[in-house]
């Protein structure tokens, strides 16, 4: 599967690039694949994955130490790594990768372990972002809706990190969630400019029966919402159980809402 997904993706990508991927993705196959087509290749191992040394299995590194191990032919590096918060080692495998270290934050640390860290930084960043901060969590069996829902989420994640790059200046740095609020709030004032002006004079001609469902955003903004008296009994639009003789004026639809909360609910995004 690795491979497929690889094959796919490098038809649109030249030789020569560097691709850094977790632990499910990295099989023997994969990374022999990536290095006959010109791709290095970094990514964490699960330690009984075939192809690749078995002693990795059972020798275990000490504290702050590592073990490397070379596969057949010298071309493929595996490193061993246990920080001191691990209760498990990291395996790291790499095809351009060496067995120097680099000191960080004045610890002792694997280069390719520094690397894949660095390299992987930004992944790990929007997952806890959309973590925090996502619209949809239910577990679906659809997975189209979820990789949509997904999309739409990277896609506010990455025009928040490009709002903030361009105005360095701020000395306040506005947070995700007062992102979010205000590009709905403009999401909707922009829908409001270019709703067609043949909704608002549909809905003010008198029709037959009950009226059509307000309109989303004209309910929400631009209209002064007042609630009046109809006089004559109509199912609520909000909560669809109770009956009331009361609309709001301010809606082109006239729709009759419970004075009480619905009239609120209602008009509250």
């Amino acid at each position: 599967m690795a491979v497929r997904v690889f094959q796919t993706l490098l038809q649109v990508v030249g030789k020569g690039h560097h691709i850094f991927a977790d632990r499910f993705y990295t099989t023997r196959k994969l990374v022999d694949y990536l290095k006959e087509n010109s791709t290095y290749y970094t990514g964490t191992l699960i330690a009984n994955r075939k192809g690749f040394p078995k002693a990795i299995q059972t020798d275990i590194p000490d504290l702050t130490k590592k073990k490397c191990y070379a596969t057949i032919g010298k071309s493929i590096l595996l490193t061993s790594f246990r920080d001191k918060k691990a209760k498990k080692p990291v395996i790291v495998v790499s095809t351009s990768a060496d067995t120097t270290d680099v000191m960080v934050k004045r610890k002792s640390k694997p280069s390719v372990v520094n690397q894949y860290s660095y390299a992987m930084n930004g992944c790990d960043r929007v997952d806890q972002m959309l973590t925090y901060y996502g619209t949809y969590q239910r577990k679906t069996y659809k997975w189209w809706k979820k990789l949509f829902h997904w999309m739409l989420e990277v896609s506010q994640y990455n025009a928040y990190v490009l709002y903030c790059l361009s105005r360095p200046e701020e000395e306040i740095r506005k947070s995700m969630l007062h992102f979010k609020e205000q590009l709905v709030d403009g999401l909707i004032n922009l829908s409001v400019e270019i709703m067609p002006q043949q909704a608002h004079a549909e809905g003010d001609a008198s029709t037959v029966g009950r009226p059509r469902k307000s309109v989303v955003l004209e309910r929400y903004i631009g209209n002064i919402h007042l609630i009046s008296f109809r006089g004559m009994q109509r199912k609520c639009v909000h909560c669809d159980t109770s009956r009331s003789q009361f609309f709001c004026k301010g809606c082109s639809d006239k729709p009759t809402l419970c004075p009480k909360n619905c009239f609120e609910q209602y008009h509250t995004p």
